[in-house]
């Protein structure tokens, strides 16, 4: 897989990983459940903020993993066996998590032929985590609206501002999203149907 660098290249992956993972029978998803699960993922993103975890770090099965390698595809996991047999680790922590707010964000935008004003650039100025997670969950809250009036117009203004918005405070706090972002598709690549059979 070629690596995700911008916003563009996550548009063309997300989606189709979505469907193929089974997000997407019969192409029907509720617009209500997109949008809580965005808010989901900021959530788990301040809760890993509030646990002092910013920086990413691996469970397997719940268990903290230490050593982590990645496989050919870029999946973070431990080889065994003599190297014959690899287990993925689930990454975790603060950018994590707005990464996978990324990746649900792509995957609705995907579906609905949904685009990013690429001219427009939101809030430069540096905020606290408290503030950043606050703008994102109100961000969040004003997708519903536009999607379920399938206005395309305002769903890519909105999808736009909580873009810029990870993408301009993830730099400003040092962090280069992309790779974590890239990490983390490599994980889900590897995950069962509906990530066992969630729900939504």
């Amino acid at each position: 897989m070629k690596p995700i660098t911008c916003w563009e290249d996550l548009l063309e992956e997300a989606h189709p990983l979505a469907v193929k993972k089974g997000w997407w029978e019969n192409m029907d998803r509720p617009i209500d459940e997109q949008c809580a699960c965005f808010h989901s993922e900021i959530s788990e993103a301040f809760e890993e903020y509030r646990s002092k975890r910013m920086d990413t770090w691996y469970s397997l099965g719940g268990v903290t993993v230490v050593n982590v390698a990645h496989n050919a595809d870029g999946c973070p996991g431990v080889f065994s066996g003599g190297n014959d047999d690899f287990t993925p680790a689930k990454p975790e922590g603060f950018w994590v998590e707005i990464a996978d707010l990324l990746i649900r964000l792509a995957d609705t935008c995907g579906r609905y032929g949904i685009g990013i004003n690429s001219t427009k650039c939101s809030h430069p100025e540096k905020v606290t985590i408290a503030t950043f997670v606050t703008r994102l969950h109100w961000l969040a809250a004003d997708a519903l609206p536009w999607l379920e009036a399938k206005d395309w117009a305002s769903a890519m203004e909105n999808a736009t501002d909580i873009v810029r918005v990870c993408e301009t405070q993830a730099g400003l706090h040092g962090v280069d999203l992309w790779p974590i972002v890239n990490e983390k598709l490599a994980y889900n690549r590897t995950r069962a149907h509906r990530h066992g059979g969630k729900a939504a």
